[in-house]
């Protein structure tokens, strides 16, 4: 997962892109870093960033989705792109209902208000749930499988 990060930043880098991290792990979400042009700051938190354990996902959408509202309010030539790279396993509530129904609703918020996004699905194994397609769905954006994506894809699909 950190592997296609690192490619959306290098990515970021080579566009002279801005790029903001939001991570949700444990029980919340918080911005790691705000919106800049420093790829390697970037970089160096995520190194230190753990993952796994349990999936505040609604949380970390709703963050998203105030986050780029707010920097779209104070710079109107923003054009954001989010991208989330999840395997939709949500397991933290954020209002006391199911967790991927409320991601699913933020989700689609997030698509009305016309903010383009990109799924990037890092769900493994036998069993998949396929939250991530449905996030894509309610997002109106595109979904791609992380296992097959190279960072070619991933610097490919960006520039689109």
């Amino acid at each position: 997962m950190k592997g296609a990060i690192f490619s959306l930043l290098e990515d970021a880098y080579q566009k002279r892109d801005k790029v903001a991290v939001i991570a949700f792990r444990g029980n919340s979400a918080e911005i790691v870093l705000g919106i800049t042009r420093s790829v390697e700051r970037a970089r160096k938190k995520l190194q230190v960033l753990p993952t796994g354990g349990k999936t505040p996902l609604a949380h970390g959408l709703a963050l998203g989705y105030e986050f780029l509202q707010a920097a779209r309010a104070q710079d109107a030539d923003l054009a954001p792109l989010l991208v989330l790279v999840s395997d939709g396993r949500a397991n933290v509530s954020l209002h006391g209902t199911d967790p991927a129904e409320e991601a699913l609703a933020i989700a689609e918020r997030i698509g009305l208000a016309g903010i383009p996004a990109w799924v990037i699905d890092s769900e493994q194994g036998f069993i998949r749930l396929g939250l991530p397609v449905e996030l894509a769905k309610a997002l109106g954006g595109r979904y791609s499988r992380l296992d097959e994506l190279g960072s070619r894809e991933i610097a490919a699909a960006v520039r689109q």
